[in-house]
């Protein structure tokens, strides 16, 4: 977010006073971490889960099964990203079958139809 404040200077010039006004610009942008997936069995079109990133906090990406749905979710436990794959991979029945993408765990390909940002931010996916 970008936020713009005036600040009048005000300068003595030659027994005079003169009034200046310049804008400040601030920057305050919040860090984010970016998932990635791409439809495999569709356009193969990749859409991104954008989560802001929470002081001594891991984010992650939490599926959810059974609303087709894809979250921003915290934890303070280490490894949680690769425990929850784990879990959504199950036995392989009513899951999400993804791939990572050369190797990293924040870019999956996965086999669905689409994927499709909704307006809290959160992703859906079509299988």
């Amino acid at each position: 977010m970008v936020g713009v404040a005036k600040i009048a200077v005000v300068l003595g010039i030659g027994g005079g006073i003169s009034s200046i006004v310049t804008p400040i610009v601030i920057v305050n942008k919040t860090p984010t971490a970016s998932f990635k997936f791409t439809d495999k069995n569709g356009e193969k079109k990749t859409t991104i889960l954008e989560c802001s990133v929470k002081e001594g906090l891991t984010v992650y990406s939490k599926i959810d099964i059974s609303k087709k749905t894809i979250t921003c979710a915290y934890s303070d436990k280490p490894g949680i990203l690769l425990e929850h794959w784990r879990e959504i991979y199950g036995n392989g029945v009513g899951t999400l079958l993804c791939d990572s993408k050369n190797g990293q765990q924040d870019d999956k390909i996965c086999h669905v139809k689409k994927f499709e940002v909704q307006q809290d931010g959160s992703l859906t996916f079509e299988t």
